[in-house]
């Protein structure tokens, strides 16, 4: 339920109590999280440290978020394709971001359509957030 009330918040851009949301559900035991849902949660909580402007923790999440993504059989190419928009997101100015989510919405439109990115997209819709940031 914690990951539903995180993307609540973060939808309505209330990033901070999103940020605490997902803290509870990563101080969870591992165990009880599903793969998926772990990448999803670091996903939303590194835009989430780039929407309120926490550039530190923002790149220290990317990072871990990579590490993560790599090692994780469950990773899509929707995530590899946001974390590398996150990326060029943290190395720029946030007047050319609506530039790096237009070529990464454009990336993202080709592949929603077979069955594990639309389903990735069921859990966190990177789309909805460029669409409505």
């Amino acid at each position: 339920f914690r990951y539903k009330f995180a993307a609540i918040h973060f939808g309505l851009g209330n990033y901070h109590e999103a940020l605490r949301q997902i803290q509870t559900i990563m101080n969870s035991p591992a165990n009880l999280l599903r793969d998926d849902l772990i990448i999803h949660a670091r996903l939303m909580q590194a835009i989430a440290y780039l929407e309120t402007g926490d550039y530190y923790l923002a790149d220290y999440s990317i990072t871990n978020l990579s590490r993560i993504i790599r090692q994780n059989p469950y990773s899509g190419q929707i995530h590899h394709f946001t974390l590398s928009a996150l990326r060029k997101m943290i190395k720029s100015d946030p007047t050319d971001w609506s530039l790096i989510l237009e070529e990464l919405k454009n990336s993202i439109h080709p592949i929603m359509a077979a069955p594990y990115e639309s389903k990735c997209l069921k859990f966190f819709d990177v789309l909805y957030w460029i669409d409505h940031r």
